[in-house]
């Protein structure tokens, strides 16, 4: 099978987190990176703000209303649920599937310009690249805001999307912003009739699906935190999970767009 959309002359980039996950306490100011900061130290420290809060979520913590978690930054209590559901498809015990072949994203959304080099935009060059053999020249991309608090962000991946459309592959959008907003016009002649704009709920987990195996996904995130970490996965990948499993979890996926409002 093609590979083209697997990180390429990217190892700065690509970090696996081969150690057992633990709970741990963050300081404040852990949570706050410059851009001198080590890759590693920054995903250690996503990762284990995630763990923290999916901790707290499992023991039954995050029972404040909803507007709290949005006020303060802190993804709401759905995507913990959603994450939840999501590992149960793996066949290693709880987060044990993170040591396998996976590749993970990281990057600061406050310091990007039209010429950064992120891995966001590293996995749509490569994608743009990618033959779809042997795949359903297909790609479901989910989103909250569509970048709405960066413009370049939204601009660029609209761009990317454009590409993919001229390659006749069938695009499939799910987003909370509306196709009024600033450039999101161009997506009008470019995606299926199954996309869905300007929905009210938020779809637990973002994720950009390609072909009928590729998934881009979205650790839980809000708008107000600018780091985010994503996890490229190959559900083809029988070390990840048991063939049985795999069909759930895509089907898992489906439902979250299905049901999207």
């Amino acid at each position: 099978m093609n590979k083209i959309l697997m990180p390429q002359n990217s190892e700065h980039r690509m970090v696996n987190l081969f150690r057992a996950p633990y709970k741990k306490m963050l300081l404040p100011s852990h949570r706050i990176q410059n851009s001198s900061d080590d890759l590693k130290v920054n995903v250690d420290i996503l990762f284990d703000t995630f763990l923290e809060n999916y901790n707290n979520f499992m023991d039954g913590k995050m029972t404040k209303d909803i507007e709290y978690y949005k006020y303060n930054g802190i993804p709401e209590p759905s995507q913990y649920k959603a994450f939840n559901k999501l590992i149960n498809f793996f066949k290693e015990e709880e987060f044990g599937f993170l040591n396998k072949n996976i590749s993970y994203y990281y990057h600061n959304t406050k310091r990007i310009n039209e010429f950064s080099t992120i891995g966001l935009f590293e996995f749509f060059d490569n994608l743009v690249k990618y033959d779809f053999l042997g795949q359903e020249k297909k790609v479901i991309y989910t989103s909250g805001s569509f970048w709405r608090s960066n413009q370049t962000i939204r601009e660029k991946i609209i761009s990317y999307l454009e590409i993919l459309h001229k390659k006749d592959i069938d695009i499939q959008i799910y987003t909370n912003a509306k196709k009024t907003e600033d450039f999101m016009h161009r997506l009008n002649n470019i995606c299926n009739e199954k996309s869905k704009f300007g929905l009210e709920e938020r779809i637990p987990i973002h994720f950009i699906r390609c072909g009928n195996d590729f998934y881009f996904i979205e650790f839980p995130h809000t708008e107000k935190v600018n780091a985010r970490l994503n996890m490229f996965m190959d559900f083809n990948d029988n070390s990840l999970m048991l063939n049985e499993l795999k069909i759930k979890a895509i089907h898992f996926f489906d439902n979250l767009v299905d049901e999207a409002k």
